[in-house]
């Protein structure tokens, strides 16, 4: 999931790779922005299910919870439940990446038309009134299997300056690197293409414990191929070893074979110290 900017509105069709970055703190703001990167209580949206079709009765759900920009302020955690003909059902969280959430029942979801409801904080105490998140059905199948998956065919990293990441209060003067990597799509006969998710994950060449980037949906990069990008002004002349794994409805993973290392470029020279 590049990424345009975005103030107010939040577009639907950037996914996860909108709502991750969206608690990351805005390092990079300046005054002018200043009454955009008010801290703000944490808000939800629905991320996958979204093509429409009937989901699996052990799908899990994602919601992307996060602040149109800046820091959130502290309160309770969102409460989350599925509406459905037999009445409430509980839903049990686990957090994915970030800001992205994975819910999950504790038993297989009652065939026919649901309802995901959402309790969001209103101030650092209290909870609000239930609101719809999304409407969705509820197929009479399961889903048993993981996604088919290459994994990575290449990333690189390179230096990009005056970026805006995603909002006013994103933006940044200084260089950052930018890493991209192109993969191909995985595919999935439970799972609609467009509700599967990715999560890029990177350890230090040298070795050690992967760490999840991002979760995303990617961006269409040629035949059956696609790409991500994300930015980091801490990188520079760094090593890492990349993969992407894919997720589907029902929570299944799958790890791509293929990893990739990458050095990030030396830190560009300031004006200043070029006249020296």
């Amino acid at each position: 999931m590049g990424l345009a900017p975005s103030t107010r509105r939040l577009p639907r069709a950037l996914g996860p790779a909108l709502l991750l970055a969206l608690l990351v703190s805005p390092r990079g703001a300046t005054d002018a922005h200043a009454d955009e990167c008010a801290p703000a209580h944490i808000e939800a949206w629905i991320t996958s299910p979204r093509s429409g079709d009937p989901i699996a009765r052990n799908a899990q759900l994602f919601v992307g919870e996060g602040t149109t920009c800046g820091r959130a302020l502290p309160g309770p955690t969102p409460e989350y439940r599925l509406m459905t003909a037999d009445g409430a059902l509980p839903l049990t969280r686990a957090r994915s990446a970030f800001a992205t959430t994975s819910l999950r029942a504790d038993q297989p979801l009652p065939p026919g038309p649901a309802e995901l409801e959402v309790r969001e904080p209103i101030n650092e105490f209290d909870l609000g009134p239930w609101r719809t998140l999304r409407s969705l059905t509820v197929g009479t199948h399961l889903d048993h299997d993981a996604p088919d998956f290459d994994g990575l065919v290449s990333a690189k990293a390179k230096t990009v300056t005056g970026t805006v990441f995603l909002s006013p209060c994103e933006a940044m003067d200084a260089p950052v690197v930018e890493t991209t990597v192109v993969f191909r799509l995985a595919e999935d006969d439970a799972t609609p293409q467009d509700d599967l998710l990715y999560r890029l994950e990177r350890r230090p060449e040298s070795g050690g414990d992967w760490e999840a980037v991002r979760v995303f949906r990617p961006r269409p990069y040629g035949n059956k191929l696609g790409s991500h990008s994300v930015r980091n002004e801490s990188d520079f002349g760094t090593v890492w070893r990349y993969r992407v794994r894919v997720i589907d409805a029902a929570g299944h993973e799958t790890a791509g074979p293929t990893e990739w290392i990458v050095t990030a470029p030396s830190r560009p020279r300031t004006r200043a110290r070029q006249r020296r």
